[in-house]
């Protein structure tokens, strides 16, 4: 018989274990109200979740489409004064459309993502 040496196997870490790193950006909506979609933030790469809020200081909606990195995509209405919060896993692109009254749409919006650090 042949001795052979332990086979040591790594498994995964723990979620205690794991390390995060927090990146946010914010900017100001400014876009005319003609229900077409402007895109204020593609990701470079991927993450693990993200928050986004989205506040609507003006006349009319705004229409925000979040796309996944998976593929599908998160919709949400904006009303006149609302803040609005998404929790997503992975963004990939927000673009934000506005329709109503005053020719003009204005807000802002924060992201604050979420990765692993390797």
């Amino acid at each position: 018989m042949i001795a052979q040496a332990p086979v040591q196997v790594s498994a995964p870490a723990s979620p205690a274990s794991r390390q995060f790193t927090c990146d946010s950006l914010s900017g100001k909506i400014f876009q005319l109200c003609d229900g077409v979609p402007r895109v204020y933030f593609t990701s470079a790469n991927s993450s693990s979740s993200s928050i986004i809020r989205i506040a609507n200081d003006t006349k009319g909606s705004m229409k925000a489409v979040i796309e996944l990195q998976r593929g599908d995509a998160v919709e949400g209405v904006i009303e006149q004064g609302q803040q609005v919060s998404f929790d997503v896993p992975s963004i990939s692109r927000l673009s934000i459309s506005s329709s109503g009254e005053g020719g003009i749409s204005k807000g802002n919006y924060t992201i604050r993502i979420r990765r692993e650090a390797k």
